[in-house]
């Protein structure tokens, strides 16, 4: 479950200073809410990756590792749902839609988590549902750093609007 995406975000830094710089005839503006975009998504994906080391390290054998990974899941959760809050510039709505969809995963991973841990007996199906649900929501946050970094993912129509 470990989570990788701080390697790529460092390629969005790259494209967004180079969209400010070819945009240096367009407003400071602009620029400004890039940076401040760029600053707030660097934060959101640090917690993300802090919260998913933190998953790794737990001793699945330790008596209170199920506490300890549902106030993990809780924690990861709570910052999913951060990010999906982030106010992003018009160019990257398809990636912070990505993150939306994210939270929206992640919401349904925490809730079977505790339903998989907290029952009378350890219910196998619950956990599982959770894995996938987790899974979803990585999978979604894989796109978001592809769509930050200008790319459309492999297998995904993406329709422009003209409106």
């Amino acid at each position: 479950m470990k989570f990788r995406m701080r390697a790529s975000f460092t390629g969005f830094l790259a494209v967004v200073l180079i969209s400010c710089m070819l945009s240096a005839c367009g407003s400071t503006e602009q620029a400004d809410e890039l940076s401040a975009y760029h600053g707030s998504v660097d934060s959101f994906f640090d917690k993300v990756a802090a919260c998913s080391d933190y998953i790794d390290t737990i001793d699945p054998d330790s008596e209170d590792a199920p506490g300890q990974f549902l106030a993990a899941v809780d924690e990861l959760k709570a910052a999913i749902d951060d990010g999906a809050q982030l106010d992003a510039p018009e160019e990257f709505e398809n990636a912070q839609e990505m993150c939306r969809q994210a939270a929206f995963y992640m919401d349904a991973a925490a809730e079977q988590y505790h339903l998989a841990f907290e029952s009378e007996a350890f219910d196998s199906q619950a956990f599982a549902n959770a894995q996938d649900y987790m899974n979803e929501s990585f999978g979604r946050l894989d796109y978001m750093v592809t769509f930050l970094h200008g790319e459309i993912p492999e297998g995904m129509t993406v329709t422009e609007d003209t409106e």
